[in-house]
């Protein structure tokens, strides 16, 4: 059994958290922090060095206010709810691959954990088959889901002890992955008339609640980036997609939330769309504008992190090379196809608007294919290179070149180069091998061709 001692300072405002772990030379222990703003994954990780597996040397992290964090000890993980004032001791159970909470803080986490272990056996085992039924069985299926956690939640209650604001809190938290499963059948099945989008959001406004907000909960801010993607399909401009740029900001601006969530969601949508669409001059004014209304966005570090990351992908600058593989694994790269200009379209097996995308690829390929000016490629993102194969051989209608990064080295060069973060997404190049357009229009954009025969006509 893994000892891991964590003692929390209440008198600073920035609280330091000790943590000990003796392991066994090549584990790793760390604890991941949500920063605020990310809807999925944490963007900060502390964790042990080597000079901490003699054991018991602290690891310390600094947090503001309550809040959770993911504890990961060797490959076991859990959630993790730490206050000023904690004095927790946590044992790993190795065995069972558990965690076992004591001191001041256990009645919270021994909470946490319990409702992790319900979603782990009662709703991500059957979740992908159910997303696949109709409606109204998938409405069923996770109704049933809740009313369990709902129970569970009280009868946890009769045996733990923690403030009443903490169990409004953990309740409403505790609906969130309803919400979210809603969400995600919505965009798998391109859900449109008006009377199903009601049924799926109409109890999304549980969300806007600022204790929630501060909890930096991952299913949370996963329940609330769904929420602000509801937002933008109500917006008539929007068409449902991030076209229409300052029409959602000012759409945002006009709602009637409080303003900590009014520039959460302005912060989120800057955030989406230059990864989505990279930088324009729209975006570059909305920015400006934010940082004027919100001097002191506890998101300016990580938005202004991005906007200058994404200023090196401007129209204009050299192609950096690709290393690829067809499904022959023979090797492909840009250098192949000199003095062609190129439309790559990434996309991917698991992306379902990506596979919506292929036959406007095809069409958009045969106004062109009397043109041997231009090249069009499918550069696949998978990491399963068999599932990859598979699908191009027997389900590929698109009569592009079909290719797929060669290894993660290749993998890595062109995440750092063309600093990919949204899928469906297209970049055109022209002869020179110059970037035209980092974030081309969809195929099923009449965007795309423009884009295209401008770039033909200039040779």
């Amino acid at each position: 059994m893994t000892s891991c001692g964590i003692r929390m300072n209440s008198n600073e405002v920035s609280s330091s958290v000790n943590i000990f772990f003796p392991l066994a030379k090549d584990s790793v222990a760390a604890i991941y922090v949500n920063d605020g703003l990310s809807h999925i994954a944490a963007t900060k990780s502390y964790k042990i060095t080597e000079d901490s597996i003699a054991g018991n040397q602290p690891l310390s992290i600094n947090i503001s206010a309550a809040g959770f964090s993911v504890l990961g000890c060797g490959n076991t993980y859990t959630d993790l709810y730490l206050e000023p004032g904690y004095n927790l001791k946590i044992q790993r159970d190795t065995a069972n691959q558990a965690f076992l909470f004591e001191g001041k803080g256990a009645q919270e986490n021994i909470y946490w954990q319990a409702v992790r272990n319900y979603k782990v056996n009662k709703l991500f085992p059957f979740f992908l088959d159910k997303q696949l039924q109709p409606l109204d069985e998938y409405i069923n299926f996770l109704q049933q889901y809740q009313n369990g956690l709902d129970s569970l939640h009280d009868v946890l209650l009769h045996s733990l002890s923690f403030s009443p604001e903490n169990e409004r809190k953990f309740f409403a938290l505790n609906q969130c992955y309803s919400f979210i499963g809603k969400m995600e059948y919505a965009i798998l099945h391109d859900v449109n008339d008006s009377e199903s989008w009601k049924t799926l959001y109409q109890d999304g406004d549980f969300l806007l609640d600022a204790d929630l907000l501060a909890s930096n909960y991952h299913d949370y801010k996963y329940g609330l980036y769904y929420y602000y993607r509801m937002m933008v399909k109500t917006v008539p401009e929007s068409k449902g997609n991030l076209s229409a740029f300052r029409a959602v900001a000012d759409f945002i601006n006009n709602q009637d939330f409080s303003e900590i969530f009014k520039e959460f969601f302005l912060a989120t949508h800057i955030t989406k769309t230059i990864q989505s669409g990279g930088i324009t001059p729209e975006v570059t004014n909305v920015y400006e504008d934010f940082k004027k209304k919100y001097p002191e966005s506890k998101y300016y570090l990580k938005l202004n992190a991005l906007y200058t990351e994404f200023l090196n992908q401007l129209p204009g600058l050299d192609a950096k090379d690709i290393q690829m593989v067809n499904v022959d694994d023979e090797p492909v790269s840009l250098s192949d196809f000199k003095g062609k200009h190129l439309y790559i379209e990434l996309w991917a097996t698991w992306c379902g608007p990506c596979i919506t995308e292929i036959p406007h690829l095809t069409g958009l390929q045969k106004k062109f294919s009397n043109d041997d000016e231009i090249v069009f490629i499918m550069l696949s993102l998978d990491q399963d290179k068999t599932k990859w194969k598979s699908f191009v051989q027997e389900k590929m209608t698109a009569n592009c070149i079909q290719v797929i990064l060669k290894d993660n080295q290749a993998k890595e060069e062109f995440f750092r180069h063309y600093n990919n973060t949204a899928i469906p997404r297209g970049i055109l190049i022209d002869s020179n091998k110059k970037v035209v357009d980092f974030f081309a229009p969809r195929p099923s954009s009449k965007e795309a061709e423009e884009l295209i025969e401008r770039a033909l006509l200039k040779m």
